[in-house]
């Protein structure tokens, strides 16, 4: 029952971390209902409300401009990180018509403000459903020193032509592809390198 012309959904703890290819779980989905002002209602064939895939899915595709903002604001504060909830409305043609901040621990107004309009400009795509009211809640700062890492790694292999072991960092040992024969390996690596097996051979790069 009730007269409330919207349904909402609230997300669990478990977040999502921007740039992270896992994501978050909601834990219901929005819009059950009886009536068809309610989102996912079957009366009158009002279509059931956005899945749960369809709304991990846009912000799963967006991570990456997400990351971009907190990289950032992360260059003025390096602490930054802390979990914030956001409240959006999405219309049936899938954009956002409402965005705001129902709790955050990031204390950086400059950086929730730009996480907004980001998400403002989120479209989850044109579907047959009563506009639904949901909260979101978003993770910053738990990997991203792993995301930082796998980009130090990928750019160290390309400009040294090397292969790097999971959980690279600078100062380890990188390996020697087996596409590169001893005696290139010895013009490229004047330092030395250790075969390790006939098929692997680590290098130090400094």
């Amino acid at each position: 029952g009730g007269a409330a012309a919207r349904a909402q959904t609230r997300g669990r703890e478990g977040s999502t971390d921007i740039g992270e290819r896992s994501s978050t779980t909601i834990a219901r989905q929005a819009g059950a209902g009886p009536s068809r002002e309610r989102v996912g209602s079957a009366g009158n064939q009002r279509t059931a409300g956005r899945s749960l895939n369809e709304i991990q899915l846009v912000f799963d595709r967006n991570k990456g401009s997400f990351y971009t903002l907190y990289n950032r604001a992360l260059r003025q504060d390096p602490s930054l990180r802390g979990k914030v909830t956001l409240r959006l409305t999405i219309a049936p043609n899938g954009s956002v018509t409402s965005a705001s901040i129902v709790d955050s621990q990031l204390n950086n107004p400059s950086l929730e403000s730009r996480i907004l309009t980001r998400v403002r400009t989120l479209n989850f795509g044109a579907k047959d459903v009563d506009t639904v009211t949901m909260t979101y809640p978003m993770s910053v700062g738990r990997n991203f020193d792993e995301i930082l890492r796998a980009i130090d790694a990928l750019q160290f292999s390309d400009k040294h032509g090397v292969a790097t072991p999971a959980d690279w960092r600078h100062g380890k040992v990188a390996i020697i592809p087996p596409s590169v024969s001893d005696e290139d390996a010895k013009a490229r690596f004047p330092q030395g390198f250790t075969t390790l097996r006939p098929y692997l051979r680590t290098v130090a790069i400094d």
